[in-house]
This record gives C-alpha cells, sequence and structure tokens, in this order.
C-alpha cells in the first residue's frame, strides 16, 4: 500500500467539515462518489492509516456510498480508498481532535479493468428440463440436484439423492423404502381410528414428471422411481414449498415439495 501514496487531491477529495463527535470518539464520516456520473459507490473499502502507514479500522460504504469510521484517539490519518474499476488512492491527511468528527466526500475516477483471458465452455442443457424451467430455478430457495451431479452420485435408489439435502430426513416405510420427511417439524393429526391425536412425520409433496405421487399410502420413493430414471431432482424444503413452481404449492405442500424429473 506505501507504493501506491499518490494523494490526489480536490479532484477526487472533499473534506466537508471537522466538528464535535456526540459520541464521544473520533470519527470519520463521508460518502463515496462516482467522479464521472455522480452515483453512490457501494461496497467501497476504506482503510484508515496512521503516520506510519499501520491499519487502524476499516470500513465499506453502504448503497447510499456512506461510510463511517472511528479512531482509538485523536491524530493525524490518512485514508486507503480502493474499488474495483476504479481508481485507489491515499487521501490527504485528516486531522482528528479529541471527539471530533471529520465529513469527506470522496469522488473515485473510473479506470479500465484488464482481466486474463478466458475460455469459457457452456455446458449443454437437457431439453425436457430447459422445457420445465428447470435451469431458471438453479438460483432459487431450493436444492437441486442436476443431470451431472445424478451420474456423479451414482444412486443405488432414488432416496439416496436425497440423504445429504438440507432440511430433509427419510421416513422409514418398508424394507429399502423410504419417503421425504420435513426435517423441521413432525405434525399432529388425528387418528380416524382411535380418534386420538398422533405424532406423524411431516410428510413432504412429490412430484414426479408434473403429477403429484401418493407418497402417504404406504409407497416409498424407491418404489415410485427407479434410481436409473431419474434426471433431475429439486428440493423445496420450507413450510408450503416457498420456491418450487406455484402450481405444485398449495395446503398439501406443508410439509415442502421434491420433484422429479425422470429421463
Amino acid at each position: 500500500m506505501s507504493g501506491q501514496r499518490c494523494v490526489y487531491l480536490t479532484a477526487v477529495t472533499t473534506l466537508l467539515l471537522a466538528t464535535p463527535s456526540p459520541g464521544g470518539a473520533q470519527t470519520v464520516v463521508g460518502h463515496v462518489l462516482d467522479s464521472l456520473s455522480g452515483a453512490p459507490l457501494a461496497t467501497t473499502a476504506l482503510t484508515l492509516l496512521d503516520s506510519t502507514g499501520a491499519s487502524l479500522g476499516y470500513a465499506e460504504s453502504d448503497s447510499t456510498g456512506l461510510f463511517v469510521l472511528k479512531a482509538r484517539r485523536p491524530g493525524r490519518y490518512q485514508l486507503y480508498v480502493d474499488r474495483l474499476a476504479y481508481r485507489a488512492f491515499v487521501s490527504d491527511t485528516l486531522t482528528l481532535e479529541k471527539d471530533g468528527k471529520v465529513q469527506v466526500l470522496f469522488r473515485l475516477v473510473p479506470t479500465p479493468v484488464e482481466l486474463d483471458p478466458m475460455a469459457i465452455s457452456v455446458k449443454g442443457r437437457d431439453a425436457k428440463l430447459d422445457k420445465v424451467g428447470f435451469y431458471r430455478r438453479k438460483s432459487a430457495v431450493g436444492y437441486l440436484i442436476g443431470p451431472e451431479e445424478v451420474r456423479d452420485r451414482r444412486p443405488f435408489i432414488t432416496s439416496d439423492l436425497l440423504r445429504q439435502v438440507p432440511g430433509v430426513r427419510l421416513g422409514f416405510v418398508h424394507a429399502n423404502g423410504y419417503v421425504p420427511v420435513s426435517g423441521r417439524q413432525d405434525i399432529q393429526m388425528l387418528n380416524p381410528d382411535t380418534a386420538l391425536a398422533e405424532i406423524r412425520a411431516c410428510l413432504m409433496k412429490v412430484i414426479v414428471d408434473g403429477s403429484k405421487v401418493p407418497t402417504d399410502a404406504g409407497l416409498s420413493l424407491n418404489d415410485l422411481v427407479p434410481a436409473q430414471e431419474v434426471l433431475a431432482v429439486e428440493v423445496y424444503p420450507a413450510r408450503s414449498g416457498v420456491g418450487a413452481p406455484v402450481q405444485y404449492r398449495g395446503t398439501d405442500a406443508y410439509c415442502g415439495v421434491v420433484l422429479i424429473w425422470t429421463k
């Protein structure tokens, strides 16, 4: 950092005022703007430096360009200001009196960023998954397992794909048979045979190729879909299947939704 101590004066730095600080500390408050457009610059890194160049504090500007830095004691300080795609610099010296506050305005000068050459490869999309919107939901709140990951995991049975999914546990149905169950909670239901309330596993709604399947009828996930037929899986463990396509939610999705797409 010491090798970059070019101080850009009034072109980029404006000292606004120095006032007593009501918080009882030495404070630097300021904004960071683009020197050309005047737009506020978020995520600008600001480091407080003493006379030896040692770092005494750090802050980042928020979405309005605002930042606040506090010094432990009065003295003379500088700020190292750095943001991607803008010229980094060290500010003029700022004098902080006891319990004083200094306000500054930085106008950063844009500078081109040279990137190393890169090769971009585009993986082929499965036409079926593309049609049902799987790839559009890759950034959603659910847990998605695509075709390549399914192949890499080499599941022996379909439920193997859900064993490590956050918010999901597997409820045992019969030998080698499981159903997906919400990892959050169990639910209280009325047993029609005894008229007594029972605590039961919170079964997730399972959709295979767009159709609901009856996991509450004693059928396991492995009965319904052989592992070798699974193309991709989507899991939405939040209450009511939040994040899943709206047509698969509803009152029967209280415990979450699992979407399975077959080849």
